[in-house]
């Protein structure tokens, strides 16, 4: 690990510093300089290719819903269609999909059908995606497995459900039974997906939702009563509630009427209670530390090694700032409010970086994490490596971005 890379106080900018050095949002001014890198539209090979993909696009989508400007949308829209055409070919075999990657190839179905590039396989990739979904290995209770045939050099741990799957599956098959009417992927299927996980890797004291378990419990790592893994690790809780957010946005948006159904209440009922529960766990880190951040490991502030993340702090402080923009929690004394805007200025202040050619960096984003191996203890989650400019964080941090601009 490269010291000093975590806090990075010598690239602290205020907010009022940056942009009125470049005359522009930030969400704007990270998007550009992704783009300037041209990250994004040719595959890395990395594990992480096709959810670092999916979080590019939809960064992509919400700034070109934002955008009064012609242009700059027209720019977007075709990176986003370059952006998802480099990752169709490798979705075209459904029973490959299901066995050699994990659920986040999912992210590549919500792109084509919400913002699709009309190419010659579009049709043939979302269809192979769907034939994925019925293929997909499922435990004794029905929940997915996050990844079949992991490659090497992780092990095969069979039936472990990850909570970074739902960001991939959940919108998806909220949007994809909004659109098709299918009766077994829809948002029902997704609420069930969260539930258990939920019920399976809540930490009873935190009520945050650990990385993952598995049912079988034949991991050295899976807790003997429920399977939980050990660590509630800050990503993996963010992309679990990013997916959830998400897939109620998009089945209301594309089937109004769903609002009225159970499954959309208990669906919300959920949502509340998990960011109930991280809200609870920035407030200890400020209590503790005086930082409105996301902990690598989330409920453990300063312990020996832990460090803030950034990748996992955008994505939450995206997901809280949505889920307060639709009306899905109250926010008595606007507290909330004041409290996404100090998470996204700390984001700033620690973790943005102003190049000489007009460009931005994003710093400290975390290594992936993968529960299929035997070691997945507090020591593993901060030992990871950091990363600077990781589509993943310069990605969440436009997504954040965007819904603080959005609150004027």
């Amino acid at each position: 690990m490269i010291m000093g890379i975590r806090f990075l106080p010598w690239v602290a900018l205020t907010l009022a510093a940056v942009t009125a050095a470049q005359g522009q949002p930030f969400s704007t001014w990270m998007l550009d300089s992704i783009l300037a890198r041209q990250d994004g539209i040719t595959s890395t090979g990395a594990m992480t290719r096709q959810i670092e993909n999916g979080i590019f696009q939809e960064a992509l989508r919400a700034a070109i819903e934002r955008s009064d400007d012609a242009v700059q949308r027209g720019r977007w829209t075709e990176y986003h269609h370059r952006s998802v055409e480099q990752g169709i070919q490798e979705a075209l075999n459904a029973s490959k999909d299901a066995l050699d990657y994990g659920l986040d190839r999912l992210c590549l179905a919500r792109s084509l059908l919400e913002l699709p590039p009309n190419g010659q396989f579009d049709q043939q990739a979302l269809e192979a995606l769907r034939e994925s979904v019925r293929l997909q290995p499922r435990n004794a209770l029905g929940g997915l497995w996050y990844y079949a045939n992991p490659p090497a050099p992780y092990n095969y741990h069979g039936d472990a459900s990850y909570g970074d799957g739902m960001y991939g599956y959940a919108p998806y098959a909220a949007l994809w039974g909004s659109i098709t009417g299918d009766e077994v992927l829809n948002l029902d299927a997704a609420l069930t997906q969260l539930a258990l996980i939920y019920r399976n890797a809540r930490d009873s004291t935190t009520g945050l939702v650990k990385h993952g378990y598995q049912l079988s419990r034949n991991a050295s790592w899976a807790d003997t009563a429920t399977g939980a893994s050990p660590v509630i690790w800050g990503r993996s809780l963010a992309w679990y509630t990013v997916g959830l957010v998400d897939a109620l946005e998009v089945a209301a948006t594309r089937s109004p009427e769903v609002v009225a159904t159970v499954t959309y209440h208990r669906t919300q009922a959920l949502l509340r209670d998990i960011v109930a529960a991280e809200i609870e766990a920035v407030d200890k880190s400020v209590s503790e530390t005086g930082r409105y951040g996301i902990w690598q490991v989330v409920d453990q502030p300063e312990a020996p090694g832990n460090f803030i993340e950034s990748s996992a702090g955008a994505l939450i402080t995206f997901a809280l700032a949505k889920t307060l923009r639709l009306g899905y929690m109250g926010d008595v004394h606007g507290r909330v409010s004041v409290l996404v805007r100090k998470m996204h200025q700390d984001l700033v202040e620690r973790f943005v970086g102003h190049n000489q050619n007009g460009t931005l960096d994003y710093f400290g984003t975390s290594a992936m994490a993968s529960l299929h191996q035997p070691n997945v203890d507090y020591e593993y989650y901060v030992n990871l490596p950091v990363t600077t400019n990781s589509l993943i964080g310069t990605s969440a941090f436009v997504l954040a971005s965007l819904e603080i601009e959005r609150m004027g």
